[in-house]
């Protein structure tokens, strides 16, 4: 009956924290981020800062707005914008070890894995969701990649 119980119990709740993940990103709360781009699929919703790519949207919002999207959307990934931060702590605070580094045209890109996304990639047989692209003093984070450019 014990077992049972514990069972019904990981069913319940284990598929309750994949869905929340997305929404707890602890970058929603850091002060250093100017502007976030959700990407979503492209039905149905208009946005006032919108760019469509083929079946996708990416949606230009204030920090506040990508996270009331994120809460009531399925996102295929996300972006944050941020100003005088540096990339340790962005690792931080999303929990991150770096994967891979790679500098592009002098932009660091940092490839690195956080448990507090569940999207992943695999790059050189490794798990990837986390991207760090590093120019000046600007940093763009996406998560599972920067899918907008840098």
């Amino acid at each position: 009956m014990k077992k049972l119980i514990v069972f019904l119990i990981i069913c319940i709740f284990l598929p309750l924290t994949a869905f929340t993940k997305n929404e707890l990103l602890p970058l929603f709360i850091y002060d250093k981020v100017k502007q976030v781009c959700v990407t979503v699929d492209n039905s149905g919703e208009s946005y006032e800062n919108e760019i469509e790519m083929g079946n996708k949207k990416f949606v230009y919002l204030t920090k506040e707005e990508g996270k009331e999207l994120v809460k009531k959307k399925k996102i295929f990934g996300i972006q944050f914008y941020l100003e005088d931060v540096s990339f340790e702590d962005i690792l931080d605070i999303m929990q991150a070890k770096v994967v891979k580094t790679q500098n592009i045209e002098e932009i660091d890109v940092i490839y690195a894995y956080t448990p507090l996304y569940q999207d992943s990639i695999y790059i050189d047989g490794k798990k990837v969701n986390l991207q760090i692209a590093l120019k000046d003093h600007e940093i763009i984070a996406g998560l599972p990649l920067i899918l907008t450019g840098y």
